[in-house]
């Protein structure tokens, strides 16, 4: 997970970017976070939407409070050989079909045809870069919490069964500068709150942005 700050860095240097502020959503929150700890001289602020907690910690119930759903997500952790590569084809395959049938029903706001269009353009090259994903999201992250210095704010959805409240809570206890905010619906949110949603998520994005870019 570490190596994704090396990537921004290259980014905010191409870019011409002195401070940056970074922010993840779903299990892009860890990335953020390995950004922070990785550059923590230029990140400013790091916002965690949804974000979950590391499976490796022993500490950690990481299934509790957890769908059933959601919990299969992490079935190939264990698995090696032909049972991992058929584990993760087909896992592949049941993200395809979301991101092109269940995806676009689930609302129809600017965010949701952001989020539809950085989904279309992540499964755009193929299964390699999911699956590289998904194998640094259960492993080691491979950096130290306590380089994250900086301010972060966490968002929780109410209702998240895909992310349980026991995953921002262990935020809280490993980055003792963090705040939460709670918001209401599931992982996704729910569809009579998407414009509420939305705002605080901009709100969030306004933020982390640090004045001196």
């Amino acid at each position: 997970m570490v190596d994704v700050a090396e990537d921004v860095q290259a980014i905010a240097d191409q870019m011409g970017l002195g401070r940056v502020g970074v922010a993840g959503a779903s299990v892009g929150g860890p990335a953020a976070i390995a950004v922070a700890a990785g550059l923590p001289e230029r990140v400013s602020r790091v916002g965690l939407v949804v974000a979950p907690a590391p499976i490796f910690d022993r500490n950690l119930d990481f299934f509790a409070g957890m769908d059933a759903d959601s919990r299969k997500g992490y079935e190939f952790v264990g698995l090696d050989g032909p049972e991992l590569e058929s584990w993760l084809t087909r896992d592949w395959e049941e993200t395809l079909s979301f991101v092109r049938d269940v995806l676009p029903t689930l609302g129809s706001t600017a965010g949701f045809e952001m989020l539809q269009a950085a989904f279309e353009e992540g499964v755009r090259p193929g299964p390699g870069g999911l699956w590289d994903d998904m194998m640094a999201l259960v492993a080691e992250w491979g950096f130290d919490l306590t380089r994250v210095r900086m301010p972060v704010r966490l968002i929780q959805a109410e209702d998240d069964t895909t992310v349980p409240q026991g995953h921002t809570d262990w935020w809280l206890r490993h980055l003792p500068q963090a705040e939460v905010t709670y918001i209401p619906g599931g992982h996704i949110g729910a569809p009579s709150d998407e414009a509420d949603r939305l705002e605080r998520e901009l709100a969030l994005l306004t933020w982390v942005a640090p004045d001196n870019t």
